[in-house]
């Protein structure tokens, strides 16, 4: 479980960009997760939740997609596990896991507002993927969100 510290400190950073009913913090067991609610830029709604590993902050969390869950492509074809061109990693019945950030690109400094911010960059593209057919590595110029 994250300290209470850093949980309060994390709190306070995403009320300043996030209305508080936007997001929650859940547990179940031993595992936690942040589920926050985004709307695009086009007025879609989504739901994120971010995994909070036990070392937290010393290990980046794992974030997905739980809605709309399953994400489709621009062709209408389920957007399944791992790809480069998408920035993917898994997909389960709870959502599609992507990608945010390198491996070894994580720092304890880092805060889930930086998480939550490159999940909305992800679904900005994802957005303009489902306008252009393009994938999200093109649309990001090959460069990691």
């Amino acid at each position: 479980m994250m300290q209470p510290q850093r949980r309060e400190l994390e709190t306070v950073i995403l009320r300043r960009y996030f209305s508080p009913d936007a997001f929650v913090w859940q547990t179940k067991g031993k595992c936690e997760w942040l589920d926050i609610g985004i709307k695009t830029q086009s007025d879609a709604v989504y739901r994120l939740n971010v995994m909070i590993p036990s070392d937290y902050p010393n290990s980046c969390p794992a974030l997905w997609v739980v809605y709309p869950n399953p994400l489709r492509f621009r062709s209408g074809v389920i957007l399944d596990g791992p790809s480069h061109d998408m920035h993917t990693l898994e997909r389960t019945s709870s959502g599609l896991r992507i990608c945010h950030y390198e491996p070894g690109e994580w720092s304890p400094n880092h805060t889930l507002y930086r998480v939550v911010l490159k999940g909305r960059l992800w679904l900005e593209c994802y957005e303009a993927h489902l306008r252009t057919g393009k994938t999200i590595d093109e649309l990001s110029g090959g460069m990691w969100l």
